[in-house]
């Protein structure tokens, strides 16, 4: 609807961090619990998802510069009523054959859900003063959906079928670049990139992950209210 405000996931996040002294590389775990609180997860029939990360990172100083190195990865497991979306009639009631195309967006295609997925990759950011720093990361996502329905043989064989391969695995890059300018204790400036894609486009041919046709390029003002009433005092 016009102007509709909808909710995301809600995330609620447990876990630990230390520091392995030895190598003095900065180490955290968590478990994340996923409550299907938007849309999307509610026409998936998502009760759960239960998802256990680890992240390792290291940073070097380099005099008034500094370099900090990471990867992380999170697996998870998602708990669903059905291993399709939920099937729901057109919710116009004039829309007439639900098969018409001018219906194809109030009907589900009966994808199937994701059961399990995988998200790993590194980053990189690189302060050259205190103020400045620019950014990159690249992710792997992988996500398993449940398995097809075995076709009987009796069934296949009199109508010509055979079972289809099971293609179950969808795979995407996530890649973002920024750079940020912290120019007073307020008031911060960021030019950043964000692909979010498919490894595969519509013409079948492998995307270049790290800018096409999905990029999103923003330029952001944040400002630190701890800071600018800390200035005002």
């Amino acid at each position: 609807r016009l102007n509709e405000v909808e909710f995301s996931d809600t995330l609620l996040d447990v876990g630990y961090t230390f520091n392995e002294k030895f190598t003095a590389i900065h180490i955290s775990t968590d478990v994340r619990f996923n409550l299907p609180t938007s849309k999307f997860s509610t026409l998936q029939t998502r009760l759960l998802t239960v998802a256990p990360g680890v992240s390792l990172s290291r940073n070097f100083e380099f005099g008034q510069s500094s370099l900090n190195i990471g990867y992380a990865g999170r697996i998870g497991y998602r708990f669903n009523r059905f291993t399709t979306g939920a099937n729901e009639s057109p919710s116009i009631a004039n829309c007439g054959d639900a098969r018409s195309t001018s219906c194809a967006e109030f009907i589900t295609t009966g994808q199937r859900n994701t059961q399990f997925d995988l998200f790993h990759g590194g980053s990189v950011a690189y302060n050259p003063i205190k103020v400045v720093q620019v950014a990159a990361s690249f992710t792997w996502g992988h996500y398993w959906l449940y398995p097809l329905a075995d076709v009987s043989n009796q069934f296949a064989g009199s109508q010509g079928l055979a079972n289809a391969v099971d293609t179950n695995r969808r795979d995407i890059t996530v890649f973002s670049l920024s750079a940020s300018w912290q120019f007073t204790k307020p008031l911060g400036l960021s030019l950043s990139s964000y692909t979010f894609s498919p490894q595969l486009g519509v013409d079948g041919l492998r995307l270049f992950p790290l800018f096409n046709r999905n990029t999103v390029v923003a330029l952001d003002l944040s400002i630190d209210i701890e800071a600018s009433i800390a200035a005002l005092l």
